[in-house]
């Protein structure tokens, strides 16, 4: 549950109840996940607790809990009190009522009335006892800060948001620390403050330093500060994670999307010649000389690669990347299959997706990309864009609009080609005039694609 895995958790506390019935401690941690998911079985567990152990402190947290999850504000207050009096030294006992503060706060906003300074008050002084029987706590800190920025005192609501991060670093605890400045990163972007936001954003990857995704928000943030670049961002990364092949990739997609293409690959074969002779970033490599159109030097790569590394799954998968750059769909299928029949991931399907796309055959192309697209919740774009391409050659063009809406709704540009793509797709779903003026857009730009003039 510390984790985030509320799934796993709830699964736990509910065989632990199952094992043994009166440990009624296992069934309110059941019901307080479920508080919101399956509020009847929560009201249920809770029933059995009030009538099985009344004077429990946890029973009457919970059923505030429960309140609150069909918004009877009065009667949440009313159980939290109570399992305060009856547990006054119970940590959860007070965040649960700094909670239920927090939540009558949020009642009179969105009734468009100012919240009470004693609402306020009320919610901060649940979560200081908190810290205190805890001699630190830095989720009651984070709570206390942000009671502090909703009630407008910003300045001691960034002094209390920085205290719980330099807490969390002292207690050596990377989840709270991540945690804490994220909430922070959320306070300041709700106030447009990037300063405050480059503290929270470096806090993150100073509790954390392989969140990658933190790192990339950073890098996007200092490059948008007048004297500052992404690359100060990068070479922080590289700095404290030398050895970490991610780290290297991470700045080579960086370097790519700047059109540093040359940098991107010295960088790599310095990298991998000097400290990291790992597979994944001589596949990386392979693709940035692809990508330039070098293929001699693609294929330089390739047999340095099968040298080093002749067994390895990326090995395989950089010899159907080349094939398929350089037109050799039927060999690229034939090493895809045979990696793919030893264990499906992502690329390699979508690797063959790819090569059969490129073959003309349609349905396979369409059945590997159904397989890859099942194996991430979140695909990258370069995914969807190809995803869409094989709607197109399908016939499926309610496919297509979708996979371009998701590219575009990412903060994408879409290519000529691809708007060809939607604007196709637009006229074979029944609108026609929006299918038009997105033809005539194309057109107007200079060198638009033949495929243009052709649907136009």
């Amino acid at each position: 549950r510390g984790q985030g895995r509320s799934v796993e958790a709830l699964s736990y506390y509910r065989e632990a109840h199952r094992l043994d019935p009166q440990r009624m401690s296992a069934a309110m941690h059941e019901a307080h996940l479920l508080a919101f998911a399956d509020p009847k079985r929560a009201e249920e567990l809770v029933a059995e607790g009030q009538r099985e152990a009344p004077g429990l402190p946890l029973v009457h947290a919970t059923a505030s809990q429960v309140a609150l999850a069909r918004s009877d504000t009065a009667h949440a207050l009313e159980e939290a009190q109570r399992a305060v009096e009856l547990g006054p030294e119970d940590r959860a006992s007070w965040v649960q009522l700094g909670t239920v503060h927090q939540a009558r706060i949020r009642e009179s906003q969105q009734r468009g009335k100012r919240p009470d300074a004693e609402m306020f008050e009320a919610a901060i002084a649940a979560f200081e006892r908190v810290d205190q029987l805890a001699g630190g706590d830095v989720r009651a800190q984070v709570e206390r800060a942000r009671t502090l920025g909703v009630w407008g005192r910003r300045d001691e609501a960034r002094k209390a948001y920085e205290s719980a991060i330099e807490l969390a670093l002292r207690q050596e605890n990377p989840l709270d620390g991540v945690a804490a400045a994220t909430a922070l990163d959320d306070y300041a972007r709700d106030l447009h403050d990037t300063e405050l936001r480059r503290f929270a954003l470096h806090a993150i990857v100073t509790a954390k330093d392989d969140d990658y995704a933190a790192w990339e928000r950073l890098a996007r943030l200092v490059g948008g500060q007048h004297d500052h670049s992404e690359d100060e961002v990068y070479r922080e990364l590289l700095a404290r994670r030398p050895d970490d092949p991610q780290a290297h990739e991470i700045f080579v997609d960086h370097l790519l999307r700047h059109q540093r293409d040359d940098e991107a690959a010295s960088h790599l074969e310095q990298v991998i010649a000097e400290r990291l002779d790992d597979p994944t970033l001589w596949d990386q490599l392979l693709r940035v000389r692809i990508g330039q159109g070098r293929y001699g030097d693609a294929r330089s790569v390739l047999e340095r690669m099968q040298k080093a590394h002749p067994d390895d799954r990326n090995t395989r998968l950089a010899e159907a990347r080349l094939a398929i750059a350089e037109g050799r769909y039927a060999e690229a299928i034939a090493t895809l299959e045979a990696v793919v029949a030893k264990q499906e991931e992502f690329e390699a399907l979508r690797l063959l997706a790819l090569a059969q796309h490129r073959s003309g055959n349609g349905e396979a192309a369409r059945a590997a990309m159904d397989r890859a697209l099942a194996l991430r919740k979140q695909p990258p774009l370069a995914a969807l864009r190809l995803d869409a391409q094989i709607d197109h050659a399908t016939g499926d063009f309610s496919g297509v609009l979708r996979d371009l809406q998701i590219v575009a709704g990412r903060g994408e540009e879409l290519g000529a080609e691809e708007r060809v793509l939607g604007a196709v797709a637009l006229y074979e779903t029944g609108r026609p005039q929006i299918g038009r003026r997105l033809l005539e857009e194309v057109l107007s730009e200079p060198d638009p694609p033949p495929e243009a003039a052709l649907e136009f």
